[in-house]
C-alpha cells in the first residue's frame, strides 16, 4: 500500500513523508517484496516431512542426484518491482512476498540437469504453444528423456553407482507414461516436494544463466539469437559454479527445518 493510501485509510492528516519517518522510527521500511511461490498449509507440511528424510543425508548421498528442470529464459522482462513496508527479517513473510508473473515477447524454453563435478546437456524445448501446444509427456518423453536423460544416465551410471534422477511434479514429468519410462529403464527418481525451487540447485544455475545472458555486449534481439546466447554460455558455465550450489543442500534442508516447511533465502 503506498504511504498517502496509508494516510488517508487512517484518517491521519500527514503527509507520505511523516507517514515514514513514523515507521522508520518502529522500524519499518519500504522494500521490494522478495518472490516466492505461494506455499499451502499441506505444501508447507510436506517440505517440512522431506527435509526431515534429508536431515540425514550426507555430502556424498547429495553427489549422487541428478539435478533436472526446465526454465524460460526472456528477453525485456518488464515487470514491475512491488514494494512493501516491513521490519527488518518479515521479508521472508507470506503478507511481505509478491506473486511472479513473467512476460516478454521473445522467450524460449530450455531444459537441463546438472549434478556433482558435471554440467549435463542443454536441450532447447520445442511445442507449438496455445491450448494443448504445451509441454506434454509425448513431447517430454521425445525430447528430453529419449535422448538426453537415456545417454547421462548411462554415463553417470559408470560414474557413480547410486546415481537418482531428480525432476519436480510438473504434469509432464508425474504422468503415468513419463513414470512407465523410468520404470522401464530403471531409473530411479528423488523425491522432490512441490512448489520448492529453494531445494533444488539448479534454480540459481539458471540465474548465473541469465545473468550472463543480460551481460553480453551485444544482447539477444531475436529468438534465433537466444538460442544462440543461451548455448553459448551454458558451454562457458563453469563446474565449480554448479558445485557451489550442491554443497548448499545441508543448508538448504536446515533451513526448511527452522522455518517449520515455510520459505527460505535460498
Amino acid at each position: 500500500m503506498p504511504l498517502a493510501d496509508i494516510a488517508y485509510d487512517t484518517g491521519i492528516n500527514a503527509s507520505s513523508h511523516t507517514i515514514s519517518r513514523i515507521l522508520n522510527k518502529h522500524g519499518y521500511h519500504r522494500r521490494v517484496a522478495w518472490r516466492h511461490p505461494y506455499l499451502t498449509k499441506a505444501t508447507k507440511k510436506h517440505r517440512h516431512e522431506w527435509a526431515l528424510e534429508m536431515k540425514s543425508f550426507t555430502v556424498d548421498n547429495w553427489h549422487d542426484i541428478c539435478w533436472s528442470d526446465e526454465s524460460y529464459i526472456h528477453i525485456d522482462d518488464t515487470t514491475g518491482r512491488i514494494y512493501v513496508t516491513r521490519r527488518v527479517g518479515e521479508e521472508l513473510n507470506d503478507d511481505c512476498m509478491g506473486p511472479r508473473f513473467k512476460q516478454s515477447s521473445i522467450r524460449v524454453m530450455v531444459w537441463g540437469c546438472v549434478m556433482w563435478g558435471w554440467k549435463g546437456p542443454l536441450i532447447i524445448l520445442e511445442y507449438p504453444g496455445g491450448k494443448g501446444g504445451g509441454m506434454t509427456a509425448a513431447r517430454y518423453k521425445e525430447q528430453v528423456l529419449e535422448g538426453a536423460v537415456e545417454h547421462f544416465w548411462k554415463e553417470r551410471k559408470s560414474v557413480r553407482e547410486k546415481v537418482k534422477f531428480q525432476q519436480d511434479g510438473a504434469p509432464s514429468h508425474s504422468a503415468k507414461a513419463t513414470q512407465a519410462w523410468l520404470n522401464q529403464h530403471s531409473i530411479p527418481c528423488f523425491p522432490h516436494p512441490p512448489n520448492s525451487p529453494d531445494l533444488s540447485p539448479i534454480e540459481p544455475v539458471w540465474h548465473e544463466l541469465k545473468k550472463r545472458l543480460r551481460k553480453r555486449n551485444h544482447r539477444p534481439t531475436t529468438v534465433d539469437e537466444l538460442q544462440t546466447a543461451i548455448q553459448e554460455e551454458w558451454a562457458n558455465l563453469e563446474i565449480k559454479d554448479i558445485d557451489k550450489y550442491i554443497r548448499t543442500m545441508p543448508q538448504r534442508v536446515a533451513a526448511v527445518l527452522i522455518a517449520h516447511g515455510g520459505h527460505t533465502r535460498y
